[in-house]
C-alpha cells in the first residue's frame, strides 16, 4: 500500500475551498454601472401578465406573421410561411419564447423574420403592440394585438 502524500483532510479542505470559491464567483456582478437600460427595457402602462398577453398578435391573413399565446403557456403561429409552435413564460417585463419549432417550407416573397423570435416586450405606452427580439436581444419586428 502506497501512502498518500497529503492526508485526506487536507485534500477535502482544498476541494471544499475551491468549490466555495467557484460558487461565490458565480454570484459576482457582471460589471457595468446598471445605469444604462437594456435594449428591451420598457415603461409599460400595464404590467405584462398572462391576462395581458393571451390572444392573437399580428395579422391572421395568409402569408402574414402572427403569434397566438394560450393561457397554459402554449404558443402557435406563423412567420408568414412556416408554422411555429413552442412555449412561453413571463419574466419581469419580458415574454420568453422557448422550445420553438417550425416547419421548413420555402415561400417566395415572404419575410420569415418571426422565425428568429426569442423574446418579446410590450411597447412603451402601447399595450396592444409587442416588440419581438431575437436571441441576441436585437429587435426584429413588432406585432399588434389582433383580438
Amino acid at each position: 500500500m502506497v501512502a498518500s502524500r497529503f492526508p485526506v483532510s487536507r485534500v477535502s479542505i482544498a476541494v471544499s475551498t475551491l468549490a466555495a470559491g467557484l460558487l461565490l464567483g458565480g454570484c459576482a456582478s457582471s460589471g457595468g454601472s446598471g445605469d444604462e437600460p437594456s435594449p428591451k427595457a420598457t415603461e409599460t402602462a400595464k404590467a405584462l401578465t398572462t391576462n395581458t398577453l393571451v390572444g392573437t398578435w399580428g395579422s391572421t391573413a395568409v402569408q402574414e406573421p402572427n403569434l397566438v399565446f394560450d393561457a397554459e403557456g402554449g404558443l402557435t403561429g406563423t412567420d408568414g410561411c412556416n408554422r411555429l409552435v413552442g412555449t412561453w413564460s413571463v419574466e419581469g417585463d419580458t415574454v420568453l419564447l422557448s422550445d420553438i419549432a417550425s416547419t421548413l417550407m420555402a415561400c417566395e416573397g415572404v419575410d420569415t423574420w418571426l422565425s428568429g423570435a426569442a423574446s418579446a416586450t410590450l411597447v412603451a405606452g402601447n399595450d396592444d403592440e409587442l416588440q419581438i427580439f431575437d436571441s441576441a436581444d436585437q429587435e426584429i419586428g413588432t406585432l399588434e394585438r389582433a383580438d
